[in-house]
């Protein structure tokens, strides 16, 4: 295909992400997530409470897939294999063979959704190892290539180490933590603003021509030593990743170097690795704080200040009468520090020509944070 096709192929999954990212709010992680997983024929994993639009994320994306055959089941503790794979062939016993009728089963289908992934038991969980990780399905005694992009999950919080589960939740490469709409305004876009129809939509031959594109893309020796590099210093932290997640983040950030318009893998392209590199939540920031320091120690320093500015912002809240008060006015000047801090990060990055798009969401939040501060504590704005 040629060059300007794919780059027409690229546009329409940056333009559905940006459609997506006009309604579905607070969720540009995930929505890119889903992307990667679908051109890496990696799996994603969408951790959250219930009534975070998990569910309504994928299959907003699914729908912008014409023809493509999806596969939704919720999961419990009394599902069985029937449920996702087929039931069994009476014909296939007949003639002495073990086969299921896969009809518009898991073992048919492009995109695969499973509900609430934990709660089913392992016997149920573990017979998708293959299919999750090799697109195969043993279907008789031969195994079977299946046409499976990605098999999304959902659920509320990671499995137990007792479960049995591990083969499985490593299985997952992409790993994004969804949580309520904090930003006021999105709240009430969201309670007010109707869900649109798809304008931007995919073919499979789309898909399947950006996969094969994505297999063109190349790193140097540079990026192999970063990725020897993260993988050193999150051992030494205890954060423990698995050979077959390594492996396999090398596909997304071919994914994520695609998407970013690169013909090969760049240093700004790692930074997709802090949804992949972590196993419990608790590492995701020093995950993401890792990776970051590496390849864009200015966005970690702005992070770092946001964070801190937030968590002292919410304790104020905690205090009453002239405690709550006097502690307001301290957290009101540190605040104002981080702002002045991220704004100096920002004006020096301008400077020397650096891209601070990713970083200017930070100071617009902490700038409304100042001002909710000012006006809730003490009834005024200061500039």
């Amino acid at each position: 295909m040629s060059k300007a096709n794919t780059n027409a192929i690229r546009e329409k999954f940056l333009a559905i992400e940006e459609e997506m990212n006009k309604y579905l709010y607070e969720r540009t992680d995930p929505i890119r997530g889903l992307s990667l997983g679908i051109l890496s024929s990696s799996n994603v994993l969408l951790l959250g409470p219930p009534g975070t639009a998990k569910s309504m994320v994928v299959r907003e994306w699914t729908k912008r897939i014409l023809n493509a055959q999806y596969f939704e089941w919720l999961i419990t503790r009394f599902s069985t294999p029937e449920e996702l794979l087929g039931p069994i062939s009476f014909e296939g016993l007949k003639n002495d063979r073990h086969m299921r009728v896969t009809a518009h089963k898991l073992p048919e289908a492009n995109l695969a959704f499973l509900d609430e992934i934990f709660k089913g038991n392992a016997g149920i969980l573990n017979s998708l190892l293959t299919i999750m990780n090799e697109r195969i399905f043993f279907n008789g005694p031969h195994p079977q290539k299946i046409p499976l992009y990605t098999v999304i999950g959902s659920s509320n919080e990671i499995p137990d180490e007792e479960d049995g589960l591990d083969a499985l939740y490593d299985r997952f490469h992409l790993k994004f933590e969804v949580k309520h709409i904090q930003e006021d305004s999105n709240f009430v876009s969201m309670l007010i603003k109707p869900i649109p129809e798809p304008e931007i939509t995919l073919t499979q031959q789309d898909i399947l021509a950006a996969q094969a594109d994505i297999e063109n893309i190349t790193s140097d020796e540079t990026i192999d030593n970063k990725m020897v590099e993260v993988s050193r210093y999150l051992r030494n932290q205890g954060i423990i990743v698995s050979d077959r997640t390594y492996k396999q983040a090398r596909q997304i950030l071919k994914a994520e170097a695609w998407l970013n318009g690169h013909s090969e893998i760049q240093e700004e392209d790692i930074e997709v690795l802090k949804h992949v590199l972590w196993h419990d939540p608790d590492e995701r920031r020093k995950t993401e704080s890792t990776i970051l320091e590496m390849v864009n120690p200015e966005k970690n320093k702005v992070i770092t200040l946001f964070d801190e500015a937030f968590r002292i912002a919410n304790d104020v809240a905690s205090k009453q009468g002239a405690e709550r008060q006097q502690k307001a006015i301290e957290v009101i000047a540190k605040v104002r520090k981080a702002k002045q801090d991220i704004t100096k990060i920002i004006t020096d990055l301008q400077r020397v020509k650096r891209d601070t798009k990713s970083i200017e969401p930070y100071l617009n939040k902490l700038n409304k944070m100042l001002t909710d501060l000012q006006l809730k504590e003490i009834g005024v704005i200061q500039i």
